[in-house]
């Protein structure tokens, strides 16, 4: 800019020089002379200003950030000087105690159980078998127990017609018997004996309904052949288990009968059926083997209801 200004000075000055020698006359020479002279000068008469630096524009922010002040705190209260305390008279450290050399743990066993047995009939057996018997006959054999004092049951069929049967026992001498009641629609006797020879152990009775269905029972007799000792013992009754299937009532042809799943063999008829509170429920009695239609069937046994026998000992005794 200022290079600019000084040009312009020179040429107006060079104007001025050359309109006054044109008017006094001198040649064109001594006028370019004179002219050149005359603008040097002027050219060292003007001082040369130094160029500046150009200024780095300055953002300014179109919003300046207020500053925040922050609250001045509240003078905490001057706490009052604790007064202070006596230095306790320092103790004696306690003695450590010997740490006790860890044992190691014992692995915990799985306690031992008992095969299950649901129900158990051991101690049923051993409890009522003492008052189980064989009953023998002229034309054949079977079983019998204790109902009364001084009476056995058994199956009418068993006794047929004979007043008089031989008693025989587990581990006692043998003794006679005498039929003194039988109801053969029922399928029931009764044997008196007396009981100054022998005493035997009376088994209880329980009535089962159908709510009693799939309820395991047990089965005592003498089936399958006996071996009689030359004492005239024969040891102890057989054992079989299943459950009470049914409860069937013939009505008029034999009353109402168990049908349990538990075998029973020839002999074994006339033996005590027992829950597994050594309860009789019934009494053997007999098993079909085929259907009214002639098919064969397996696994249906028959044993007198306990409501049957007991109307007949309810009658003998008046």
């Amino acid at each position: 800019m200022t290079r600019r200004m000084s040009t312009r000075l020179v040429f107006a000055v060079s104007s001025v020089l050359l309109f006054a020698l044109a008017a006094c006359g001198p040649s064109s020479e001594e006028i370019e002379a004179i002219t050149e002279a005359k603008i040097a000068i002027a050219i060292a008469g003007i001082a040369t200003t130094t160029p500046q630096p150009t200024a780095t524009p300055m953002t300014i922010p179109s919003t300046p950030t207020p500053v925040a002040f922050p609250t001045p705190l509240p003078i905490p209260t001057p706490q009052p000087t604790p007064t202070p305390q006596p230095t306790p008279t320092p103790q004696p450290a306690p003695t450590p105690a010997s740490t006790p050399t860890p044992q190691p743990t014992v692995t915990p066993q799985p306690t031992a159980r008992p095969p299950a047995l649901t129900p158990s009939f051991l101690d049923v057996y051993q409890q009522v078998a003492g008052s189980v018997v064989y009953i023998e006959t002229n034309s054949g054999a079977g079983t019998g127990w204790v109902i009364a004092e001084g009476l056995i049951a058994t199956n009418q069929h068993v006794v047929g017609n004979q007043n008089v049967v031989m008693v025989r026992h587990a581990f006692l001498p043998a003794f006679a018997g005498n039929v003194v009641a039988a109801d053969s629609i029922r399928d029931v006797a009764l044997i008196a004996f007396n009981t100054s020879i022998v005493s035997l152990g009376i088994l209880p009775m329980r009535a089962i309904t159908t709510e009693s269905i799939s309820e395991p029972l047990m089965v005592l007799g003498y089936g399958g052949g006996v071996g009689i000792q030359s004492n005239g013992t024969v040891g102890g009754a057989a054992a079989k288990n299943g459950v009470l299937s049914q409860i069937v009532d013939f009505g008029s042809q034999g009353g109402r009968r168990l049908q349990v799943d538990a075998a029973m063999d020839p002999g074994d008829s006339g033996g005590p059926v027992l829950d597994a509170n050594g309860m009789v429920v019934g009494m053997n009695q007999s098993v079909l083997e085929r259907t009214e239609a002639g098919r064969r069937v397996v696994g249906i046994f028959y044993a007198v209801h306990v409501v049957e026998i007991k109307r007949l000992l309810t009658s003998y005794k008046g």
